[in-house]
C-alpha cells in the first residue's frame, strides 16, 4: 500500500505491471479479511489494478498508514520480512547487469525506516539520492553478500524478479563474495 497503493473513500487500490503480484495480494486479503478484491487491466497502460471495496478496510488502513513504522518496528522478524517483501515488490529493482538491488521512493524518511529494518535483519544498504527533471528521489542500494542475505531472508513475489535474484545469489556464492 505504501509503494503502489491508494486508500480511497470506500476502497483500497493497488497497481502493478505484474498480474501475479496482484493475485498474491488478492489472495492474501481474501485469506486474512475474507473480502474479495477484483483485478482489472488499466486502460491505455501496461499495468493492472486490484480494487478492494470495503469501508472497514479503508478505516483500518488509514489508521495503520499513520503509524505503520511504529507497528512494524515493534513486530516480529517474520512480519518485518513480509513488510519489506511487499515494499520490494512495489518499489524494488534487481539489476540485470550485476548483483545489486535497489529500492526507490520519493520519501526519504520511508527509506530510512526500511534501511533500519533491513539492518535489524543483518542486511547492509546505502541510502542515495538523485535528481531527474528537477525532482529528487531516493533509493537504497545493496550488493553482493547483502543481495544473498536479502534473497535468503526476504525474497520477492514477482517471478521475473525472483529469476534475476536467484541468478545473482548463485553468482555471488560461486565467487565467494557472500562470506
Amino acid at each position: 500500500l505504501i509503494g503502489d497503493g491508494h486508500v480511497g473513500k470506500n476502497s483500497l487500490r493497488f497497481k502493478d505491471s505484474r498480474l501475479g503480484v496482484l493475485e498474491i495480494y488478492k489472495d492474501f486479503i481474501s485469506d486474512i479479511f475474507n473480502i474479495e478484491g477484483k483485478i482489472t487491466k488499466v486502460k491505455d497502460k501496461n499495468c493492472y489494478q486490484l480494487g478492494v471495496n470495503s469501508i472497514h478496510l479503508v478505516e483500518l488502513f488509514k489508521h495503520l498508514k499513520e503509524k505503520v513504522f511504529y507497528y512494524i518496528s515493534r513486530s516480529t522478524k517474520d512480519h518485518i520480512r513480509a513488510f519489506i517483501r511487499g515494499f520490494m515488490d512495489a518499489e524494488g529493482y534487481i539489476s540485470k547487469a550485476r548483483p545489486r538491488i535497489s529500492i526507490g521512493q520519493k520519501d526519504v524518511l520511508t527509506l530510512q525506516y526500511i534501511q533500519m529494518l533491513l539492518h535489524r535483519l543483518g542486511i547492509r544498504s546505502s541510502l542515495n539520492d538523485a535528481s531527474r527533471n528537477g525532482k529528487t528521489f531516493y533509493y537504497l542500494l545493496f550488493d553482493d553478500r547483502d543481495v544473498v542475505r536479502f534473497a535468503e531472508l526476504i525474497g520477492v513475489s514477482a517471478s521475473d524478479k525472483r529469476e534475476y535474484l536467484d541468478k545473482w545469489v548463485e553468482y555471488v556464492k560461486s565467487r565467494g563474495f557472500n562470506k
